[in-house]
């Protein structure tokens, strides 16, 4: 009985250094760049995992930093790939990118919120996609990374702290002491503002978008959204947050490509797209702020980019139909900011122009040929 209690403690012991082992050379490497102990050029400086997680916890750090942003970009994860905060047209305004992959409207709110809590906003742009208020979302998705976020309230080192126990965190701190040692010219994922890095190695832009069409038309890739209601009634509290603060809001319709925009007439899907925008203008007509929306969706010049028969030829506007380049956001950019874009790229909607632009794009469609 003896023999077999020394055994079992001297067991239990290796097992407690071996797991407390692992624990501390997590903490030190520091995959997911949530603890910040030890930051080393040639040890774990650049963090490759954090490619393959949602940006929630890292972005609720960095935004509680005092770094004096007076501005947030605001979205899904069209915004977090395609408009820079340093975007020529933004001038000296010091704005950081809060876009996150696949949030909802929900999520949204809990950025701003937190945006305005910890830097002085003084302007918002938000990024708007019928996805966004899509309601087959639930306000809290199960989505780890924004569900263990400072966004969702939660402290977020001691809510990450069990990651540092796992099996994927050791393959992780693995893979980051490897890349920093063996990769000749080592890249960020993330700008200090928070956006993609754009030399960071990305898909190949046209190859990507032949690959995400034929998901499109092969019923893979999903195209049709809902909405109600209640995730109106979420944005018009993101409104009047905005107003409370006495921050200047900037609202827009993101552009798809024009096959998307084809796709969506074929589907049927294009009159719950007319009525969420007729719902949105309603909302800020109501309003006691005025607000600005521009919408950048429909067929011009941008939006109706050539695909190249020759798949080694990137494209310049677009990743994929749905998701705009870094360039096409430095147009987005530019037509918020009161410059000139490519002639139809992002028209101004109101009550008044909503049903002339709603035929326009319809017309438009109608002559588009896939």
């Amino acid at each position: 009985m003896g023999a077999n209690s020394t055994y079992l403690k001297i067991y239990g012991g290796l097992v407690g250094v071996a797991v407390a082992a692992v624990a501390g050379f997590n903490l030190i490497v520091d995959p997911r760049h949530i603890f910040r102990l030890v930051d080393q050029v040639g040890f774990n400086h650049y963090k490759p995992f954090i490619s393959r997680q949602g940006a929630s916890r890292i972005k609720s750090l960095e935004l509680a930093k005092d770094q004096g942003y007076d501005g947030v970009l605001l979205g899904n994860s069209r915004i977090f790939w395609g408009l820079n905060p340093e975007a020529p047209a933004f001038g000296e305004h010091n704005f950081y990118n809060a876009g996150i992959k696949s949030i909802s409207i929900y999520q949204l709110k809990k950025i701003f919120e937190y945006a305005i809590k910890h830097q002085p906003i003084e302007t918002a742009i938000i990024g708007l996609n019928l996805n966004l208020f899509d309601d087959r979302r639930p306000a809290i998705p199960p989505n780890q990374d924004f569900k263990h976020s400072a966004f969702n309230n939660r402290p977020v080192l001691i809510s990450n702290l069990s990651q540092a126990f796992t099996r994927s965190s050791l393959l992780a701190s693995l893979w980051t002491l490897s890349y920093n040692r063996n990769v000749k010219e080592p890249l960020h994922r993330y700008t200090e503002r928070g956006f993609l890095n754009p030399e960071y190695p990305q898909p190949h832009r046209t190859k990507n978008f032949i690959k995400v069409s034929e998901k499109m038309k092969n019923g893979k890739y999903p195209l049709t959204f809902s909405y109600n209601e209640d995730t109106l009634a979420v944005f018009k509290q993101v409104l009047d947050l905005a107003a409370a603060n006495q921050i200047k809001l900037i609202l827009f319709i993101e552009p798809g490509h024009a096959l998307a925009e084809k796709w969506s007439r074929l589907t049927g899907n294009y009159k719950v797209t007319e009525s969420w925008k007729g719902d949105v203008v309603a909302l800020l007509e109501e309003s006691a702020v005025e607000y600005e929306l521009w919408d950048f969706t429909g067929f011009n010049s941008v939006t109706t980019e050539l695909i190249p028969e020759n798949e080694e030829i990137e494209l310049k506007y677009f990743i994929d139909p749905i998701h705009y380049t870094w360039e096409t956001g430095d147009l987005i950019a530019a037509r918020l900011m009161g410059e000139e874009t490519p002639e139809g790229f992002g028209v101004r909607l109101t009550p008044e122009n909503l049903d002339a632009q709603l035929e326009r794009n319809l017309q438009q469609s109608e002559d588009y040929q896939l």
